[in-house]
């Protein structure tokens, strides 16, 4: 039998993770210019591992938001990116 009971996050812990979204959210958008402008293959395939990565982080993040009914923040988007 499953005896957890379930824990709202508390304010400090809200702060982290909506701290690490913005940071996933902007390095995603850095990684995305990279790619608009790189010329080595070998360079290109690990942007592109660090890519999803943060993508993979993000939806996590974005998932936790969701599940705590807390506002999933705006961030950096594809309006943001310079290519």
């Amino acid at each position: 039998m499953n005896n957890q009971s379930f824990s709202p996050l508390s304010a400090a812990e809200m702060a982290v993770i909506w701290k690490q979204y913005m940071n996933d959210k902007a390095i995603s958008c850095m990684i995305k210019h990279f790619l608009c402008h790189v010329d080595d293959l070998d360079i290109q395939k690990a942007i592109q591992g660090t890519l999803h990565i943060t993508t993979k982080n993000s939806d996590a993040f974005t998932a936790i938001f969701l599940k705590e009914n807390m506002p999933i923040p705006l961030g950096f988007g594809e309006e943001d990116l310079n290519c």
